[in-house]
């Protein structure tokens, strides 16, 4: 796209248009933040497992013999 073609695409863009789509980028951003703060506070089965235990397994080093 060259730059006029650019230029008279943006003036020939409704404003009101151009908020409603930033607006719904907004809200779209928003509901993807509260997904990731949902996904980053999960308990992992790994980590619910050795909670229910009431202790957690010993981790293998490799040198053990």
């Amino acid at each position: 796209m060259t730059n006029e073609a650019y230029k008279a695409w943006i003036d020939a863009m409704p404003i009101d248009d151009v908020r409603r789509r930033i607006e719904r980028l907004e809200q779209k951003l928003a509901d993807l933040h509260v997904l990731e703060r949902l996904y980053t506070d999960r308990p992992r089965p790994d980590e619910a497992a050795s909670e229910a235990s009431g202790d957690a397994a010993p981790e293998y080093t490799g040198n053990e013999i």
